[in-house]
């Protein structure tokens, strides 16, 4: 019995995109925080929880609440402009 391999290299290939850019969007996050001047325990403050939530977010290791960091930095960015 001969057993056939049907590995591919795309789906490694979509996964190390996703990889790319998941870290040039925590990227451009931290260049947002350093020209607003916002540190991680302003953010935490803001949003109420423990500054290592938003550390592990800024970080890639928890994306739930990292929806909840760009959306603080959003707002932030709104009200500087408004």
């Amino acid at each position: 019995m001969t057993v056939k391999c049907m590995t591919t290299t795309a789906p490694r290939q979509a996964k190390s995109t996703q990889k790319r850019a998941a870290a040039a969007d925590l990227m451009k996050l931290r260049v947002r925080m350093l020209y607003a001047g916002i540190t991680v325990n302003d953010i935490a403050a803001g949003l109420g929880v423990h500054r290592t939530l938003v550390s592990h977010a800024l970080q890639g290791r928890r994306k739930d609440a990292l929806r909840r960091v760009k959306k603080f930095l959003d707002q932030r960015r709104d009200d500087d402009n408004g």
